[in-house]
């Protein structure tokens, strides 16, 4: 039953779950050409939340701070998810877990975007758009 249960969250989840595909593509404030940026040069990597308005072309998203969007739907993938650095900066380790080596010596900041490859526990695994992977305490990334 369990099992089940695991599964059908998974599922609904993946439904509202999108992925920006392509550095730099400008979310809208609306469906038309002229309509301006709502956030300008998206990220890559970047989470969204699909909340359910649709144009021909467009996607209507909430991004992880809560505020509302629109996107070209070729510019985002339900393939796999995403995550974002929340706020608080955090190192990125070699593996999952604090006694792991951290990987680099700056820390991963607010609005850092990731693809996320596996989670293990409290722990995410995660390569960004230049290929550079590690591990972060799910707890600094919003992932949707």
């Amino acid at each position: 039953m369990n099992f089940i249960f695991i599964l059908l969250v998974t599922a609904i989840s993946n439904i509202f779950s999108l992925c920006i595909i392509e550095q730099g593509i400008d979310l809208k404030s609306g469906i038309r050409k002229k309509d301006p940026a709502s956030w300008p040069s998206m990220r890559k990597y970047m989470p969204l939340k699909d909340i359910g308005g649709y144009g021909k072309n467009w996607i209507k998203v909430r991004d992880f701070e809560g505020d509302p969007h629109w996107v070209e739907k070729t510019y985002v993938t339900r393939d796999f998810y995403c995550g974002v650095i929340k706020n608080k900066p955090t190192f990125i380790r070699s593996g999952p877990g604090g006694k792991y080596r951290v990987k680099f010596k700056e820390k991963a900041s607010h609005y850092e975007t990731y693809k996320i490859l596996d989670i293990q526990g409290d722990w995410v695994h995660i390569t960004d758009i230049h290929n550079n992977t590690g591990w972060i305490e799910r707890k600094y990334l919003w992932i949707y």
